[in-house]
């Protein structure tokens, strides 16, 4: 009886001590902070997807050159020849045979590093809070609102190098423009992607041959959602996500059919996936290796959109290389961008022979070209701010303070937000700086809008700055409290009348640039006028001749209408010998402040100028005017008509 009662109680005993210890677990879980559900790790794709390529890649290079080299060729180029294909092609597709082949096994090798030196930098996941409803509508709203900024644009005229890249390689078709590089207009993705609209549709509105940019454009307005939300919170995605959709340069250069819009988007994306390198906010673990590969692809393709954001892997490279010794991600960094180079040297080898053998158009030949001391090296600068300068060449004041509020932020606080936001920006800083550097030790001439790459960089610190000034954090960044004390006063009316000032300082450099160059309100009033003529019947002949570039851009619009336009050679350079033999009626003129001496005598001796239509291409110098033919020319058209 005594044994049974001392076993009653000692299990007495230790139930009771069980319930205790679960009872304090619990308590400890209860008042503890909750900790993420750590899942299994994402399953790695990075090496069976680079696999699958390699294995394209090797059955690719063993196509031949012949093959490729009459894919590629140029009919144009072939015609002035004879029918025989450019040896540059050949070359070109000689470099591209080599490039495959060094792809297929220099990019299985380089992802088995990578995933080697990752394998220690898990990415472990954050606990984050879901973006809200409030901020699903908020980015939807981002969206309609950069959507209708850019539709509302990319209704005006096309411009010379839009129409150009179409009529010169579009309408060739793919291979055409992957492997041709005859002039400098071929944005080889956006002119393959304008081909396929063109193709679809069978439609040349402006809407149908910008319909790329536009999308692109459009689709980097959730990618600065994301980004902003994986170096801050929600609500600077909220604020980065309309930060892209209303900055100026952003929407003009997503309504226009080049590939700046995708180097826009393509950066955007390395930039993200270099932020989650460093933070992950999903439910699951997810190997900083697929990061970095998604990286290497971005890069390549920026750099395929224009060769100069081929500068944004190498500047990582040279920043990984910098800190490879003693970090982990720097040397992930290196290897991704080698893994970029070698993706793009395959995108970008057909064009080599093409850019080799035309170097020397690339070097500063004359006064007039732009340098890094022009108005472009000055427009490069002042684009950091997310907008060209306005009136009077001065850069908005509100975004210029915003922005240079936000990188100080970004470059001086040691805060972990902005260690992660340097991480990520830093190679494009680099970048910029490099480009300009180059152009200026290469004695290259440049463009602003080559330098688009590094827009991301500006959209991070505007947002930053925002986000912080709606956020009631800024006391330490003012010398004085005054201007402190009055936005803790009266936050409300402040932060309302920020954001207006913002949105209207950003709708007035977009409707400041509106109209890049207006061929086509010009080749309508020609039209007019012809009608009119024909109405009237006070001329017998009615013919129509254009002064230009290289490509007759003019007849784009002219045989849409009904009629055509003679081309006049470079500048008009031979415009005395169409007007003697053609005695053309109306002469439409594209930029007209390059024409020489000889030209514009020639052009004021036989006819008189009727109409101008501005135009912002190249800093004022795009506008469109048209001339009519001197009483003398037309009895002298009509005697020769007799």
């Amino acid at each position: 009886m005594s044994r049974l009662m001392s076993r009653l109680t000692s299990t007495r005993m230790t139930n009771y001590r069980r319930t205790r210890s679960q009872s304090a677990m619990g308590t400890r879980r209860r008042n503890s902070p909750a900790s993420p559900a750590v899942h299994a790790p994402r399953r790695n794709f990075v090496l069976p997807v680079t696999t699958l390529y390699a294995l394209v890649c090797l059955a690719l290079a063993l196509v031949s050159t012949s093959t490729y080299a009459e894919l590629f060729a140029h009919p144009s180029r072939m015609a002035l020849i004879g029918g025989a294909i450019p040896q540059a092609t050949v070359r070109g597709a000689e470099f591209f045979r080599a490039a495959l082949l060094l792809a297929s096994v220099a990019m299985p090798l380089l992802m088995w590093m990578l995933t080697r030196v990752t394998a220690s930098i898990v990415v472990a996941p954050e606990r984050a809070p879901s973006p809200t409803r409030n901020a699903t509508i908020a980015l939807a709203g981002a969206v309609l609102v950069g959507a209708i900024l850019r539709l509302s644009i990319a209704s005006q005229s096309l411009w010379y190098d839009e129409i150009s890249s179409f009529l010169s390689f579009a309408v060739y078709g793919p291979f055409v423009a992957f492997g041709s590089y005859a002039v400098p207009t071929n944005h080889v993705p956006q002119t393959i992607a304008t081909w396929l609209a063109w193709t679809f549709t069978g439609s040349t509105s402006e809407w149908t041959i910008r319909a790329p940019a536009l999308i692109a454009g459009i689709a980097a307005i959730p990618v600065a959602f994301a980004l902003a939300r994986t170096l801050l919170d929600t609500r600077a995605a909220i604020i980065g996500a309309w930060v892209m959709a209303l900055a100026p340069i952003a929407v003009i250069e997503s309504a226009e059919a080049r590939g700046y819009a995708l180097v826009i988007l393509f950066s955007m994306v390395a930039t993200l996936a270099l932020a989650r390198t460093r933070r992950e906010l999903s439910t699951r673990a997810c190997d900083a290796s697929v990061h970095y590969a998604v990286f290497a692809v971005a890069c390549a393709l920026a750099a395929w959109s224009h060769p100069v954001a081929l500068l944004l892997p190498i500047a990582a490279g040279i920043i990984g290389l910098t800190r490879c010794r003693v970090d982990a991600h720097a040397r992930a960094l290196t290897l991704a961008s080698l893994a970029a180079g070698v993706l793009a040297l395959v995108l970008l080898a057909p064009l080599l022979s093409d850019v080799l053998t035309t170097s020397s158009d690339y070097t500063l030949s004359s006064a007039t070209q732009p340098t890094v001391f022009s108005r472009e090296g000055y427009e490069a600068l002042i684009g950091l701010t997310l907008s060209w300068s306005v009136w009077w060449q001065v850069p908005s004041p509100l975004l210029l303070l915003t922005a240079l509020l936000g990188g100080f932020m970004i470059t001086l606080e040691p805060r972990g937000d902005t260690q992660r936001a340097r991480a990520a920006l830093a190679p494009l800083a680099l970048a910029f700086v490099l480009a300009l550097a180059l152009a200026l030790c290469c004695n290259t001439w440049i463009y602003a809008r080559f330098l688009l790459f590094a827009l991301p960089m500006s959209v991070v610190a505007v947002t930053y700055a925002l986000h912080r000034l709606l956020d009631r954090a800024l006391d330490p960044w003012f010398i004085s409290g005054f201007i402190s004390g009055f936005m803790h006063r009266q936050f409300n009316g402040a932060r309302i009348a920020l954001i207006a000032l913002m949105t209207g300082s950003a709708l007035a450099s977009i409707w400041f640039y509106r109209e890049k160059q207006p061929i086509r309100a010009a080749v309508e009033f020609v039209a007019a006028q012809r009608t009119m003529l024909h109405a009237s019947a006070a001329a017998e002949r009615d013919d129509v001749a254009t002064i230009g570039l290289p490509d007759n851009v003019v007849g784009f619009y002219t045989q849409q209408l009904g009629f055509r336009a003679t081309a006049t050679g470079f500048l008009g350079s031979t415009l005395a010998q169409v007007i003697t033999e053609q005695h053309p009626h109306f002469i439409i003129v594209l930029y007209p402040q390059r024409l020489d001496a000889r030209v514009r005598a020639t052009l004021e001796s036989n006819s008189h100028h009727i109409a101008d239509f501005a135009g912002w291409a190249d800093w004022g110098h795009g506008a469109v005017e048209v001339w009519q033919a001197n009483a003398a020319s037309k009895n002298d058209a009509s005697d020769d008509a007799r």
